[in-house]
């Protein structure tokens, strides 16, 4: 393993600021999830009211997931990214006025959401703005410690946030953290729209045409590009089903209360997904791409199928029933190791492979892709884990990885 790209990223002021402002707001966002996640399942006592959750995030793509990538071309980034952190921390503050009434709850989910069309593209789209290009891999290792860092103490602080300090507490933290992040990206240097033209001034509906299909155009005939973006949606989507699923998870596959499960499923995935992260950048800067995805999916498939057997045979076996959590924390290791394999060298293939002009085209894409997949996995997961069993949806989503790891062998040979 190679630390000086890694320390050569930390003492880039630029990323670090940037950084900063992804690192807050992933953690707001996962201390959010859990508590309104908590609240909703608490009231409803089913995984439905959770899904609603997430599909009132998805929905702002439908409204602006077409426009978003062509605006982010032609505006400056680092304002979409102040200004998205400014509205969202403002925005957070409106859940303290909601009381018990659970409704609510969706529509200021779909205001959050709608800025995330444009912080999230602007976001990814910039980073290789203000990192070197053969920094790519090590500033992307961060960013995935930001990632899995923010859904593990999102969800493990969540719940003692709420005890210590009331159940509104993650509102008021939201908000200042938000308004940090603010401050962090108005400190990144003045940049330039890629595609310098005042969009709003003209004939905006035409522009906008023009620019849709020319990304479609550049993507389509790349197949890097659109199977990077395809598997960035796959694992999405698995995180989607965790995420919506994971009460039932813990009640019903490993009769684990979900204040546990946390740090027995989320700490370690983290973990595993930082130290993958570490070995992760020579294969990338080997050229080893398409390999590290086909070892990740292979592992990720045998680890998903391990969990389910874990929680089938806990009851039947007391050597496995007394030492459950530690095949938890162990199997959740090694799968975290594995999405490492997997997320990583997609990411610096887009990020490679996508001229700067284009990069908010891409970026957008790729969220409208997500939003509206992602409706699916959110919805029909919560449906699916009650009537036929999370452990069997988890069993079904391994099988689905084992064969898509096949697939890309095959795609390798071509």
């Amino acid at each position: 393993m190679d630390t000086k790209n890694f320390t050569g990223v930390l003492r880039n002021k630029n990323f670090t600021q940037l950084w900063t402002s992804q690192i807050l707001s992933v953690f707001c966002a996962n201390m959010l999830n859990f508590a309104l996640s908590y609240k909703i399942f608490t009231v409803t006592d089913r995984s439905f009211g959770v899904s609603m959750l997430y599909l009132a995030y998805y929905l702002p793509v439908y409204v602006i997931g077409l426009f978003s990538g062509v605006i982010i071309d032609h505006f400056s980034r680092r304002k979409l990214l102040v200004i998205a952190n400014v509205f969202q921390a403002v925005c957070v503050l409106l859940y303290l006025f909601i009381g018990e009434s659970i409704i609510l709850i969706y529509p200021i989910v779909f205001l959050y959401s709608f800025m995330d069309q444009f912080y999230l593209p602007s976001e990814a789209a910039y980073l290789p703005e203000l990192v070197e290009k053969e920094k790519l891999p090590a500033a992307n290792t961060f960013f995935n410690f930001a990632q899995f860092g923010g859904l593990f103490f999102g969800f493990v602080l969540g719940g003692p946030i709420m005890k210590l300090f009331g159940v509104n507490s993650p509102y008021y933290i939201a908000s200042v953290f938000l308004w940090i992040a603010a401050i962090s990206t108005y400190l990144l240097p003045k940049d330039n729209p890629p595609k310098p033209t005042n969009l709003l001034r003209e004939n905006f509906t035409k522009r906008a045409k023009e620019n849709i299909f020319e990304n479609i155009a550049f993507i389509t005939r790349r197949p890097k590009i659109y199977m990077s973006m395809f598997i960035n949606l796959a694992f999405l989507m698995f995180n989607a089903v965790l995420a919506v699923t994971l009460p039932a998870l813990g009640k019903e596959l490993f009769n684990v209360d979900l204040l546990d499960l946390s740090w027995m499923l989320i700490f370690p995935l983290a973990v595993g997904a930082g130290v993958g992260a570490l070995f992760v950048d020579r294969g990338v800067q080997n050229g080893g791409k398409q390999r590290l995805i086909t070892i990740g999916g292979f592992i990720s498939s045998i680890v998903l199928v391990f969990l389910y057997v874990t929680g089938q045979i806990a009851n039947l076996v007391p050597f496995v029933s007394q030492n459950l959590p530690i095949f938890i924390i162990s199997l959740s290791g090694i799968l975290g190791y594995a999405i490492s394999l997997i997320i990583i060298p997609t990411q610096v293939t887009l990020q490679e492979e996508t001229p700067n002009e284009l990069r908010g085209r891409v970026y957008g894409s790729q969220k409208l892709l997500q939003g509206i997949f992602l409706v699916f996995p959110s919805v029909f997961a919560a449906t699916f884990a009650d009537l036929l069993g999370v452990g069997n949806l988890f069993l079904g989503i391994g099988v689905a990885v084992f064969i898509g790891a096949l697939v890309s062998i095959k795609y390798k040979k071509k």
